[in-house]
């Protein structure tokens, strides 16, 4: 037995496990463990290992040793290492210089960028001899091959490879979904953790440790959701003394000790965060640190999804399908006509094998039979994510990204995935897991022969005995007479059939439903208008128009009946072959009960989003005790909502746009958009269609289309100018001003917002007006006019306050205490932006708590308090990216950037702006790379993308940001 071997199973058996147990625990084979306990396994594999050692909470030799005879480590104190064996690295500007290579390997550093951070500003006269002799004795050490440091022209490089270097092995592996935690694993503290702080400051490094933390806080949150709790602390608390203040490494921690059975750590953890943030930064936790704290109270912690239909009552047969579902693995493909039981036997299944799969279970379905179209790919990937606890605003937006996300949700989880009424090919693939840890069940009535290496089960027609087994013995006349299919048998099974003559489907669905009395058979017809998958009690109720009590009892009789079948917690559905039959059924009943369905799903969803901080106010009382069942209701009945027509479906949009494009479901925001637009233009609905256009406007707006937005509501306003409404104009108009803003236009936006605030006014419309003079506040100071500035956010604040709109408040204060900053009221403009962040906070509206925490970034890094800046743009941009607000997440990265000296944080704020036509993201992001290169020591680019920003300012006439870029060229000199 090798030393790796006696490392696992001393583990091994510390931990109390059988071979088998960690086998099964980490995702490999027993004979694998075997092989590598008995010194067997030649090579074992990296994944393998490291599965392993994250089960037994040790670090195994060679795990993640390069293959190559060095190894540089910058990922905590710097180390070098020659066949394992740790060297000795000379004087401290040697062991700098080395530090600094390996910091930006394959990169040519300049000899000035070398002198300054070994020496500062008062380098020794022989700093080119020292450099000369400090590179030879590292190139001693490391080797005469590779990797190698060469001199090139006025600089020096660190030619290296992932195998020789731990920061290039961690970019490379946290690529790489399914390998996060072994990305993380490269890490031992801080970078360069035993350097000075020019070093752990550098760019580079600074731009390693933001990379380790977005990836720490991606991989934290799947490993939460998939019970693996303990391993998660692990990689939180290693973040704790480089992240005091961070709501979001703080709150994913508070879950993970409680998903790991330590609630007393839990509560101390939140206290103590709770004391730090007030007494540095003087709030309360955000929203996010409070749901983990309120999760931790009420014990509500993320559990492993338990979605699987209910198990057919007296499942009866199919011994070979489910004994091949049994010794199956990977993709299982089952295939039948209608009424056949396949959905049935993969809920049967799933039920038996439930212990099999300890990290859940997950059902789908794709609509592939039925009134509804197929379900897109892309959104079937968003409900798979909701399904494995991503909140909706954490659902990308891209497609792309959300099957990525999806992979590396469910990489090494013992999941089962039952996807269920599929109809194509195309729309499988993209949820097929690459984790051969997870099943998959397909049913479709189609073969799907493009899924190759699918194990295919064909379902036929149930066997005379298991026929005869379904009905009961007694009843093999009746078995012999019926088509053999299980939907048909068991209706049969409670439904009076007389006579000796064969009876086909149809003949037992009517026999089934003359057999109810008046008001069930009067229900079950109106059911026919039903469009969704599935519903509950309330619909029944206004679609029978009656009390909950009577359709409760309704309810019972059609389940009694087998016409319909729960579905879930207090849900039910009908097979789509049922449901044709009753749309068959439909009489002169059927539109009153289609307007009573959809005046119930539009008064339930105005009561459910009037829940909502940001909703768009409209009539209506609210039904919910709080936001969390009011998006539960909207999360359960989502699909009604969209498919269900409404007679009004301009003000439906109004209702439900908000809600969609938040919580991920862009396809069915898009759809609405789409049929709302549709109908309103058929109809010759004016007020209608400029509705719509002005929500898909804001839409625009939010996911960064800006000059799209811009001829959106162009097109709203000549609507409503034209209907002569003077309210909505002006709404419309400060929204047009906004978007010429981003557009670098501000003249023209300042225009735009004089124009709206006369209209406001002369309406009455208080709110509007508050938000108007935040903006003409916000382009007076882009406009470098200070007393304009000032006298709008005042106006500003009275008007909110005035109307007692708590949100348009945040936004007054915020203008107002940058407005008295630029002024030189420091004092004052603290205590408003603090007051505007408490109400933010407050209120809930996490998108205008990431516009004050920006600002507070900035106001911060000007007065000097730098770990205060970096936590309140650090958290600005986390709910920028949460939320998808590309202008706050533009604005952010490049605040972040200038407050942490990273250009690739400015580098990433100026691809968003050139990407999404932000011209005034674009000019102060400029502005910011010119200052961070100046402090890096790079003055020809320093000086042009300060030139870039200086043509930008006085082409849009930002007068400010010119003063600002003048500044700093006179500066360099």
């Amino acid at each position: 037995m090798g030393a790796l071997g006696e490392l696992v199973r001393a583990g091994r058996l510390r931990a109390g496990l059988t071979q088998q147990e960690l086998a099964d625990r980490a995702g490999v084979s027993v004979r694998s463990v075997r092989a590598i306990e008995r010194g067997q396994a030649s090579r074992p594999q990296p994944d393998s290992l490291h599965r392993i050692a994250v089960v037994l909470g040790v670090r195994l030799p060679d795990q993640h040793r390069p293959s190559g005879d060095v190894e540089i480590l910058v990922l905590g104190p710097l180390a070098l290492r020659r066949h394992g064996v740790q060297l000795p690295l000379g004087p401290p500007a040697q062991r700098a210089l080395l530090g600094l290579l390996a910091l930006r390997p394959n990169e040519v550093l300049s000899r000035d960028e070398v002198v300054d951070v070994l020496w500062g500003h008062r380098p020794p006269t022989s700093w080119a001899n020292l450099v000369h002799t400090y590179l030879a004795r590292i190139r001693k050490l490391i080797s005469e091959t590779e990797p190698v440091i060469l001199s090139r022209g006025t600089g020096y490089s660190l030619i290296a490879e992932e195998r020789h270097l731990d920061l290039l092995r961690f970019e490379v592996l946290a690529t790489k979904h399914t390998r996060l935690g072994e990305a993380l694993d490269c890490w031992r503290g801080p970078v360069l953790a035993d350097l000075p702080g020019v070093l752990r400051n550098h760019p580079a490094a600074i731009s390693a440790g933001n990379r380790r933390l977005d990836l720490v806080l991606e991989h934290s949150e799947d490993l939460i959701g998939s019970g693996r709790g303990a391993e998660a602390v692990r990689y939180l608390e290693a973040l704790l003394p480089e992240q005091p203040l961070h709501e979001g490494v703080h709150a994913r921690l508070v879950t993970a000790l409680a998903a790991a059975g330590k609630q007393a750590a839990a509560h101390l953890l939140y206290t103590t965060i709770r004391e730090r943030l007030s007494e540095n930064l003087g709030v309360e936790p955000g929203s996010e640190l409070r749901r983990a704290h309120s999760r931790l109270v009420t014990g509500s912690g993320h559990l492993p999804p338990d979605e699987l239909p209910p198990d057919a009552e007296h499942f009866t047969g199919r011994a070979d399908p489910l004994h091949r579902l049994d010794i199956g693995s990977g993709l299982t493909v089952i295939t039948g006509p209608g009424g056949v039981g396949k959905s049935a036997l993969a809920a049967h299944w799933g039920h038996r094998a439930r212990e099999s799969f300890p990290d859940g279970t997950v059902y789908l379905d794709l609509h592939g039979d039925g009134p509804q179209s197929p379900l897109p790919a892309a959104a079937a990937l968003t409900q798979l994510l909701r399904s494995l606890g991503v909140s909706g605003e954490r659902v990308p937006g891209s497609p792309t990204r959300r099957a990525a996300r999806f992979q590396s949700l469910v990489d090494g989880r013992r999941l089962l995935l039952v996807l269920d009424n599929a109809s194509t090919s195309e729309q499988i693939r993209p949820l097929l897991p690459a984790s051969p840890t997870c099943r998959v069940i397909v049913t479709s009535r189609e073969r799907l022969p493009e899924l190759t290496g699918a194990d295919r089960i064909e379902l036929d027609l149930l066997s005379e005995q298991e026929s005869v087994l379904l009905l009961g013995r007694d009843r093999a006349e009746l078995a012999s007479r019926c088509p053999r299919l299980p939907l048909t048998l068991r209706l049969a099974a409670v439904t009076p059939l007389p006579g000796s003559r064969p009876l086909s489907t149809a003949a037992v669905l009517s026999r089934a439903y003359q057999n109810l009395t008046p008001l069930p058979a009067r229900a079950f017809r109106l059911l026919g208008a039903h469009r969704g998958p599935s519903f509950d009690v309330h619909a029944i109720a206004a679609l029978a128009d009656t009390d909950l009590d009577s359709a409760h009892q309704l309810l019972s009789t059609l389940v009694s009946s087998r016409l319909v079948e729960p579905f879930g917690d207090n849900r039910f559905r009908m097979h789509d072959l049922v449901r044709r039959f009753a749309g068959d059924l439909s009489d002169g009943e059927a539109g009153a009960a289609r307007l009573r369905l959809a005046a119930h799903y539009r008064q339930t969803a105005i009561a459910a989003t009037a829940e909502f901080p940001w909703r768009v106010t409209t009539s209506g009382s609210p039904r919910f005790a709080d936001k969390e069942a009011a998006l539960a209701w909207l999360e359960a009945e989502r699909a009604n909502l969209v498919l269900t027509p409404q007679p009004d479906p301009a003000e439906w949009a109004t209702v439900l746009w908000r809600y969609l494009a938040g919580s991920g479901h862009h396809e069915d925001a898009r759809a609405l958009y789409s049929q709302a637009l549709s109908t309103a233009r058929n109809t010759g609905d004016r007020l209608g269609e400029a509705t719509v256009l002005g929500n898909l406007g804001l839409d625009h707006w939010r996911l960064g289309r800006y000059r799209e937005a811009l001829e959106v509501l162009q097109q709203t306003l000549a609507v409503y100018r034209e209907l002569g409404e003077p309210a909505r104009e002006a709404r419309t108009r400060w929204g047009i001003g906004l978007l010429m803003t981003h557009l670098g236009q501000y003249r023209e936006a300042l225009a735009q917002s004089r124009i709206a605030l006369q209209l406001a006014r002369r309406t009455g419309n208080r709110p509007v007006a508050g938000l108007v003079l935040c903006a003409i506040s916000s382009l007076c100071r882009a406009l470098d006019r200070g007393a304009d500035s000032l006298s709008a956010a005042r106006e500003a604040v009275i008007a909110a306050q005035a109307a007692g709109d708590r949100i348009v408040e945040v936004y007054a204060l915020r203008c107002l205490g940058l407005a008295q900053w630029q002024s030189g009221h420091r004092q004052a403009a603290g205590s408003a932006l603090r007051q505007s962040l408490a109400l933010a906070v407050r209120a809930g509206d996490r998108i205008a708590e990431g516009y004050v925490r920006w600002a507070l970034g900035l106001v911060h890094w000007l007065a000097g308090r730098f770990t205060d800046a970096r936590a309140h743009a650090r958290r600005a941009l986390d709910l920028a990216e949460q939320l998808g607000v590309q202008a706050l997440a533009a604005h952010s990265l490049w605040a972040l950037g200038l407050i942490e000296t990273d250009p690739s944080l400015v580098a990433r704020a100026l691809d968003r702006a050139r990407r999404t036509g932000d011209r005034d993201v674009e000019g102060h992001a400029l502005w910011a790379a010119g200052k961070v290169s100046w402090r890096l020591g790079r003055t020809r680019e320093a000086t042009g993308r300060l030139g870039e920003a200086l043509a930008f300012a006085r082409s849009a006439g930002a007068v400010r940001l010119e003063g600002q870029v003048l500044e700093a060229l006179a500066e360099i000199g």
